[in-house]
């Protein structure tokens, strides 16, 4: 999709319908509002140069008791009432108050809400609608040490010129932003600005806000028409200062145009330089503002359904003002002329023709012959009738915008004999006010309220305005004393204004109340058994012109007779409430006291268990040890008795070599008588020495190996000795 190209297109044919059927409203309003004939008026055409040219200021004057209006009434921030969507949640309920120290401090500190209230209504009033644009403001700058700090972080509501907006004619006149097709909102930016937002980066990407272009790009999104509108409402002695023509400079003026367009069911929000450029991509609006809906709120004070752009009341009083005009122009030209006269001098006489325009008391004029040279002309003086044309059109303008003057009383005898009468009339008129009033409450007032409780509920960080708005709640509920701020706000809430019929008259409103409030307490005092008497309080109330009273009962007590013993339930219920904790905490002790005692139990058990395994294991490792034992003194009997093997083979041995050691000894007594048998007896010595070594060999490794067999018993007994003495020591 050529988005581009679309935004073009819608812009062009909403400014095309808005040239054809509200420019020229718009003007005649402006205009109107600032005390000056609308363009085309006779009295600007060379013919009344010289007459009377006033504009009786009925309408300028209608719009400030309006706006007065205003200021004292919805400008107050007593009427603001924030309450639970659930009654029943308490969570809701302390958000709720906590909501209301928000607004308080966010409405008297940060925003200048009664200015900008009659501000709206001004607006509205003069050329039918009135917008405003809703968002929070945060900006961050970087210091000379490279950190960042916050500069602004707080709401805001700005009021948008009407001129500078665009939405589809067809749109639903019950919600025409968030039902046109497309919402456009033109914005002058000084050119500094916009660079700035090119170079500055998202924080979301990481990526420039804005696309970056050159100067001569940004060049074409300098206005290149002269706004009519805006002009007539800078009035006379002042130029356009979007108009003003320099070389482009960083305090030069370009249009950004902001879109919010529908495609394919999905809202799109995006930038653009003029119509030439895209800044931004197209974004889903539910991720460039958190709650998914176009932060702008239009209202009006006058209702014309099915049009996106009501009319306001300057524009329906236009044809009375007129003639309101034309007659006092009249009548101010008739006095001149009877004042002032004028005459017929005759052509070419000799007639001091200056001296008779200057008309100075006193003063001489020349003439030939007086008689036929100058002819004064005679005019009737005003007759009684223009006056009371004036007071008729008065009526009639009043009665059709609400007004009441004490000129309005004078008009009528039947009033001006009786007070009642002058009520009357400035009843019906404060009726038509007040209508005005409550209709600009309800389209646009408590929208725009409720978007910015939206915006407080998501952003607000402020430690100071959190605690206050924390010591609200916890004044409230004490329970909440120790909870997150910030988790509690997030809860469904509900905002009105407890504005009602009669708000505008002080002292006509003190009669009210004071007048509803002995009403409640009569009903109080002679109500029915059976009766509601909340519901009927409240009934009293609302016809009183508040909304039902209920700020007047915080706690929802209504009847007075009812206090004291409130009072005394409230007493019962914390005697009975204290009971109860104190029930609870023996219960809890016992309950742990008996959770000490199976535990004890259960530990001794197992200590029980503990020392049963450790005695049979005792035991086991007794039987071992004897096993041991046992085994030791067996294996000592075969050392022993493998010893004495080995000592009489070695005495075996021993005998065997002592025997033929004694043949030796033999041989060599034996006689050498016979050679052969000494040769013989020699070699039998022979052998006789080789046993003998034979024997003694044998006998070293008897011995080697005894020894290493004593070694390995050593070492047995000394393992099975110290397996023993560990045994004995891990024993209880």
């Amino acid at each position: 999709m050529d988005w581009l190209s679309t935004a073009r297109d819608c812009y062009e044919a909403s400014t095309s319908y808005v040239d054809t059927n509200y420019r020229k409203k718009w003007e005649y309003a402006l205009r109107a509002f600032q005390n000056e004939h609308a363009p085309g008026s006779k009295y600007l055409s060379d013919e009344y140069k010289g007459r009377s040219k006033l504009f009786r200021p009925k309408t300028r004057s209608v719009i400030r008791k309006g706006e007065a209006a205003c200021f004292m009434t919805i400008g107050n921030l007593d009427d603001l009432n924030i309450e639970a969507e659930d009654p029943d949640n308490v969570y809701a309920c302390a958000s709720a108050e906590a909501m209301k120290a928000i607004f308080r401090y966010r409405l008297s500190k940060t925003i200048n809400w009664p200015i900008l209230v009659a501000g709206a209504y001004q607006d509205a009033a003069t050329v039918g609608v009135v917008c405003s644009y809703n968002y929070w403001d945060y900006e961050q700058r970087e210091g000379k040490d490279g950190i960042r700090t916050v500069v602004k972080d707080q709401p805001c509501i700005k009021l948008i010129p009407v001129e500078n907006l665009r939405i589809d004619p067809a749109a639903d006149w019950m919600d025409p932003v968030n039902s046109s097709p497309y919402f456009i909102e033109i914005i002058p930016m000084y050119v500094g600005d916009v660079v700035k937002m090119m170079d500055q980066p998202d924080p979301k990407t990481g990526k420039p806000a804005w696309k970056r272009y050159d100067n001569e790009t940004i060049a074409k999104g300098a206005p290149d028409f002269l706004d009519s509108t805006r002009t007539v409402r800078q009035g006379k002695s002042q130029t356009d200062p979007y108009q003003e023509k320099r070389a482009l400079t960083e305090h030069d003026i370009v249009w950004v145009l902001k879109f919010f367009m529908k495609q394919d069911g999905e809202d799109y929000c995006f930038y653009t330089l003029g119509t030439d450029a895209l800044l931004t991509e197209p974004k889903p609006v539910q991720e460039v503002y958190f709650h998914g809906k176009r932060p702008y709120t239009l209202g009006c004070v006058v209702l014309e359904t099915h049009k996106a752009m009501p009319d306001g009341p300057t524009w329906m009083s236009r044809d009375l003002q007129r003639e309101m005009n034309d007659n006092v122009n009249s009548r101010m030209d008739n006095v001149k002329l009877v004042l002032n006269k004028r005459y017929i001098v005759g052509r070419g006489r000799q007639v001091d023709i200056q001296s008779l325009l200057r008309n100075v008391p006193g003063g001489v004029t020349l003439s030939t012959d007086p008689k036929t040279d100058i002819v004064p002309l005679e005019w009737g003086d005003v007759t009684q009738s223009a006056y009371l044309e004036q007071d008729k059109l008065g009526q009639d303008f009043d009665d059709l915008v609400g007004n009441f003057t004490p000129n309005t009383r004078m008009a009528n005898s039947a009033m001006n004999e009786t007070l009642g009468g002058a009520r009357m009339a400035q009843g019906g008129a404060s009726a038509m006010t007040e209508y005005q009033i409550q209709t600009l409450v309800k389209t646009w007032v408590e929208p725009t309220l409720r978007q910015l409780m939206l915006l407080e509920q998501y952003y607000e960080t402020d430690e100071k305005i959190l605690a206050l708005a924390g010591r609200e709640m916890a004044r409230a509920f004490p329970a909440f004393s120790g909870a997150g701020t910030d988790t509690l706000l997030m809860q469904d809430l509900v905002l009105s204004i407890d504005f009602g019929m009669g708000s505008t008259n002080p002292e006509t409103r003190l009669q009210k109340f004071l007048m509803a409030t002995q009403a409640a307490n009569q009903i109080v005092q002679t109500a029915p058994p059976g009766a509601n008497v909340g519901e009927m309080i409240k009934e009293v109330y609302r016809n009183a012109g508040y909304r039902n009273g209920a700020r007047f009962f915080p706690q929802g007590q209504g009847d007075p007779r009812l206090a004291k013993a409130f009072q005394m339930i409230q007493q019962l219920q914390a005697q009975l409430q204290d009971k109860r904790t104190e029930l609870m905490v023996n219960a809890q002790l016992e309950r742990e006291k008996l959770a000490v005692q199976k535990q004890m139990k259960d530990d001794e058990t197992r200590v029980n268990a503990a020392r049963i395994d450790l005695d049979a294991d005792i035991r086991k490792k007794e039987v071992a040890v004897k096993d041991k034992a046992v085994e030791v003194d067996m294996l000592d009997t075969l050392l022993k008795a493998e010893q004495s093997d080995k000592d009489q083979a070695l005495k075996q041995r021993q005998l065997t070599a002592s025997t033929a050691e004694s043949a030796i000894r033999m041989a060599h007594e034996r006689t050498d008588s016979d050679r052969e048998t000494m040769f013989r007896a020699h070699e039998v010595a022979q052998e006789g020495g080789a046993l003998i070594q034979e024997v003694a060999k044998q006998v070293n490794e008897i011995r080697t190996e005894m020894q290493a067999a004593l070694t390995q018993v050593a070492q047995g007994m000394s393992a099975l000795a110290a397996q023993m003495k560990a045994q004995s020591g891990a024993r209880p």
